[in-house]
Parts: C-alpha cells; sequence; structure tokens
C-alpha cells in the first residue's frame, strides 16, 4: 500500500499525508485505502492505453495531502478537468520539482490526469 498506492502517513498526526504512488509497468490499476484519525485515505491510479494516467484520491476532512506524480509536467496535469494554473478548488499550491509534479491540496476528492 505505501509502495503501488503511495499512502505515506509517516508524518506524526496524521493531518498531512503524502501521497506518492509509484505506478510499474507490469500493472494497470491500483486501488487502496487507509483509516486515519481523521478518515479514510483513499487512492486508485490507472494507467489506460496510449499512457494516460489518472491518479484519484481522498483526502479526509482536517487533513492535507502533499500529491507526488513521478515523471509529471506540472503545466499538463489537469484536476477535475482544468489545469492547475487556474483556480482550482482545494489546491493549496502546484510546483514542479525536478522531473515530477508536487501539488499541495485540501480535504476533498480529487481526479487528476496526465500522460
Amino acid at each position: 500500500m505505501r509502495c503501488l498506492a503511495g499512502i505515506d502517513m509517516s508524518k506524526p498526526g496524521y493531518q498531512q499525508l503524502i501521497i506518492h504512488p509509484r505506478p510499474i509497468e507490469e500493472l494497470s490499476f491500483v486501488s487502496a485505502w487507509q483509516m486515519t484519525p481523521y478518515g479514510r485515505v483513499r487512492v486508485e491510479w490507472r494507467i489506460e492505453e496510449g499512457g494516460e494516467y489518472t491518479l484519484s484520491c481522498t483526502v479526509p476532512g482536517g487533513a492535507t495531502a502533499i500529491v507526488v506524480l513521478e515523471q509529471a509536467d506540472v503545466h499538463q496535469i489537469t484536476l477535475g478537468g482544468k489545469l492547475l494554473t487556474g483556480d482550482v478548488p482545494g489546491l493549496v499550491r502546484a510546483w514542479q520539482s525536478e522531473a515530477d509534479a508536487m501539488i499541495e491540496l485540501e480535504s476533498g476528492r480529487y481526479t487528476f490526469t496526465c500522460r
């Protein structure tokens, strides 16, 4: 769960989660969840034919999350169909860290799409 789904609850108090899925070529779909004192954190990712990658996650109320999308360009990721460069509800900030996209979120349900 910590590697493939990327649910990392190692920060004390579970208030800030890290969601860092690590897709592998042998799998096209992973779904996992974990209970926290704030509720259920859920992660699901899918790789479609043609390489489109979709990540859905739920951040429980009272918590925040940093989502790490490996080898992704933050300017080409959509959240709920909108580019991260615009005003997107629940999005605190998004930035590029070398080859990975980093996205900070408030509690809520989110679906990201990228290639």
